[in-house]
């Protein structure tokens, strides 16, 4: 097989072409035995990987590294040698093509595919490899139009070798639609677009063959296996007619894989595929509707899955169910919204989810239906629209049951290290982006009632062991902190937000609590701004978070948020004298510099809002005590850092 640029040369310089090759493979041979001697030492091993990168980018490695797969394993050591030419002759026609007349292109591919049924059983290293480079080829090899059917041809023939042959065969189909994406293969458009017709042209045979084997492989898990990831490859590609795929055994094959453990895996990622590729609902209505029913049914065994602590398993059913909620999503809202009430509600078992990254992989879907029943999508009318809400209305009610849960620390949250707990946090956000969805279909008035209906219910456990229950009632204003609205004049007028801004500053500091929520009466600002009767109230409660050092950065933000909504309530020279005594009586406090200019930010919007020969006052009584620190800074040799943060505070006011 060494067929690489030999016939341009004359019989002497071919003679010396091949002693040059044959020095070149002692010479990689040798490079292999010193990265493998346990003697070497590292600078020899560290020359030997340079030099063995160094020799894939000239023209002997073609030669060469078709000339050490010829050889046998025990002749290479390890096998490292074998995988080392395989990746080679992948890299060189990937990248150096040109390199190569095309007399010699046939050649080259002859010699792969020989190759390739050699090292059919394994190692599966090399064998990857080897089809990798054959798609390149055909990618590249114009002249070969026909590569698909010429393959399929070749291995499957003479019939009692087509068995041994049929893994390679597999691997081959497998990775000739991946190659017609990869972009690192450097082709005109023109071509890839041609390659890609001429695959597609080729879906039929492979989707037939691809049947057959499933029909007579059945209890070879490994084919089968080839057999599930080939066709998620073709469909991945959109290479395949969704006639010939529904009239195969090739569906009910995938879903029947998902009750043997070996084949699960491949069953799910081709099943994901197979609703990809179903997401164009005028031409594969068909295809829809024939995988919906399995695909709800697999509800029972996620249940199972969940009940016997199977995580993997119900990761992967969770992926599965989400990914034909977003794909199919329009069809089944306009044409079987029947179907995806059933499909919701298999996802909200999957947000109900314990585990935080399974729960959050249904979140998309949840953001695309509300979008839809909102007003935001293009798939319904208004009049279908009020329909489509009603229907999945509760569904969204159960939704923020099982977003409450999701947010609750868990008992072992105190002895959680730093970035473990910021990790919850930021999930947590997520969390609130979901409930702003639930909002959207059900109204945040409506929201905030479920929320604090279910804070009622665990107050008496609270009020009885606050150091004990304080998380489930952290969570429910957390979860009320995210269902503000600005569009919504209902909200401004719900008797339920009056109750739950009167209740935060009476429940029991433990925990997190007083936290989340001085952060949800900076959050609910704008509503204060127009029940201005609770302000001196809430003004309190945020400014008395200011003394703990947890609550500071929250007290500092939710003032800010207050005194920017509100300031013209607060625009009264009595008031402002207030908030003054209460700025000046925090100079005391140990706060972050960042706090603080939070608070001098805060006064300040209220200062603007005052009759202009009073804001000159309240300005000189906000800067005096930091003029004041910042001159006995510079007497007393305070450090750069010191009077940095000083100067930042003068400038905030």
């Amino acid at each position: 097989f060494f067929f690489c640029l030999s016939y341009t040369l004359s019989p002497q310089s071919n003679a010396a072409a091949h002693r040059l090759d044959s020095l070149s493979m002692e010479s990689v041979l040798e490079a292999f035995r010193v990265q493998q001697d346990p003697q070497a030492r590292p600078e020899h091993i560290r020359d030997a990987n340079l030099w063995l990168e160094r020799f894939q980018s000239t023209t002997e490695a073609w030669t060469v590294a078709d000339g050490l797969l010829s050889l046998p394993a025990e002749q290479v050591g390890n096998g490292s040698a074998h995988v080392f030419a395989a990746q080679s002759l992948r890299a060189k026609i990937q990248y150096d093509w040109a390199e190569l007349p095309p007399q010699s292109h046939a050649a080259l591919r002859d010699s792969l595919l020989a190759h390739a049924v050699r090292y059919s059983a394994g190692p599966q290293v090399v064998l990857t490899q080897l089809c990798l480079a054959v798609a390149t080829l055909a990618l590249h090899m114009e002249a070969w139009g026909q590569a698909v059917p010429e393959l399929i041809g070749r291995f499957t023939s003479p019939p009692a070798e087509a068995l041994a042959k049929l893994p390679c065969l597999l691997e081959l189909l497998t990775v000739m639609p991946e190659e017609a994406e990869n972009f690192k293969v450097a082709v005109m458009p023109r071509r890839r677009d041609e390659f890609r017709g001429l695959l597609r042209g080729a879906g039929p045979q492979v989707v037939a063959l691809l049947g057959q084997v499933q029909e007579q492989c059945r209890g070879s898990s490994p084919l089968v296996q080839a057999c599930l990831r080939c066709t998620a490859s073709w469909l991945k590609a959109k290479s395949v007619p969704a006639d010939c795929l529904m009239a195969s055994p090739l569906v009910g094959l995938a879903f029947a894989a998902l009750d043997d453990q070996t084949l699960f895996d491949e069953g799910v990622e081709m099943l994901v595929e197979l609703v990809h590729f179903s997401k164009e609902a005028d031409s594969h209505a068909q295809l829809v509707a024939g995988i919906m029913p399995p695909v709800l049914a697999l509800g029972r065994r996620y249940d199972a899955a969940v009940q016997a602590g199977d995580e993997e398993v119900a990761r992967a059913l969770v992926r599965l169910f989400t990914e034909t909620g977003e794909q199919c999503l329009h069809l089944l809202l306009t044409q079987q919204p029947e179907w995806l009430v059933s499909l919701a509600a298999c996802l909200l078992r999957g947000a109900a989810h314990p585990d935080a990254d399974v729960a959050e992989i249904t979140f998309n879907f949840w953001y695309m239906l509300a979008e839809e029943l909102n007003g935001g999508g293009r798939s319904l009318n208004d009049a279908q629209r009020v329909d489509a809400r009603g229907l999945f209305a509760d569904c969204f009610r159960q939704l923020l049951q099982a977003l409450r849960s999701l947010v609750e620390f868990p008992s072992e949250s105190d002895s959680w290290p730093a970035d473990q707990a910021d990790d919850f946090r930021r999930f947590r956000y997520a969390v609130g982006d979901v409930l702003t969805d639930a909002c959207k279909v059900l109204s945040s008035t409506a929201c905030i009632e479920e929320v604090y209906g279910a804070l009622q219910q665990r107050l008496p456990a609270f009020g009885a062991d606050p150091a004990g229950q304080w998380r489930s009632i952290e969570a429910c204003v957390f979860c009320a902190r995210q269902m503000i609205t600005s569009n919504e004049p209902a909200f401004f007028t719900a008797p339920v937000v009056h109750q739950l801004l009167q209740l935060l500053p009476t429940l029991p500091a433990a925990g997190d609590l007083p936290n989340t929520a001085i952060r949800t009466v900076g959050t609910y600002a704008n509503w204060l701004s127009r029940h201005a009767e609770m302000l001196p109230q809430m003004l309190t409660y945020v400014t008395s978070g200011l003394q703990q050092q947890r609550n500071a950065a929250a007290a500092s933000q939710a003032m800010k948020h207050l005194c920017d909504a509100c300031a013209e309530h607060l625009a009264e020279e009595a008031t402002m004298a207030q908030l003054i005594q209460m700025y000046l009586g925090t100079l005391s406090f140990s706060l972050e510099p960042a706090d603080r200019v939070d608070l001098v930010a805060a006064l300040s919007f209220v200062v603007s809002q005052l009759p202009l020969p009073q804001v000159l006052p309240a300005m000189e009584a906000i800067a005096r005590p930091l003029l004041q620190r910042l001159q006995a800074a510079l007497e007393g040799g305070g450090g750069p850092g010191e009077v940095s943060v000083l100067l930042e505070h003068v400038g905030s006011v």
